[in-house]
């Protein structure tokens, strides 16, 4: 079986928080009837290096690629499609509404922040046909 992994956070009265809780529901109705054992691990916030990068280069880029599908958006509209898309929380009231929100990119460990980043660049190549280069390598983007 492969391992099943969740990210989240533990909330100030001490609930957790997953950032894909469907996704994570839909992975444990795959194992029915199986014993697990579950880990928790505090993680680490992003870096700033990742920060630069994200703000720097991510999002400049899906911002070009929008653009040039004729959607266009400032930087934070950019930054918020992105977190409601790869960072869309769900909450259940007691009567049974789900409501949804988006998790923040500030709370996500350094190896949370790089599978966010790789989720974007897998979506924005093959929804936007472009590719978001890696840290290391040098691009130039037209804005």
């Amino acid at each position: 079986m492969k391992d099943i992994k969740a990210f989240g956070y533990v909330d100030e009265t001490g609930k957790l928080k997953l950032f894909s809780q469907s996704e994570f529901i839909e992975q444990l109705k795959a194992i029915p009837n199986t014993i697990v054992t579950l880990t928790l691990s505090k993680s680490g916030k992003r870096s700033s290096m990742q920060n630069r990068y994200y703000f720097g280069g991510v999002i400049p880029i899906v911002r070009q690629g929008l653009k040039d599908m004729g959607i266009v958006m400032s930087a934070e509209q950019t930054h918020s499609l992105l977190k409601f898309r790869f960072l869309k929380q769900e909450f259940i009231s007691n009567d049974g509404e789900v409501i949804e929100s988006t998790g923040s990119t500030k709370e996500l460990s350094k190896q949370e922040f790089n599978e966010y980043i790789e989720r974007i660049k897998q979506w924005a190549a093959e929804y936007l046909n472009i590719q978001i280069p890696d840290p290391e390598e040098q691009t130039t983007i037209e804005i």
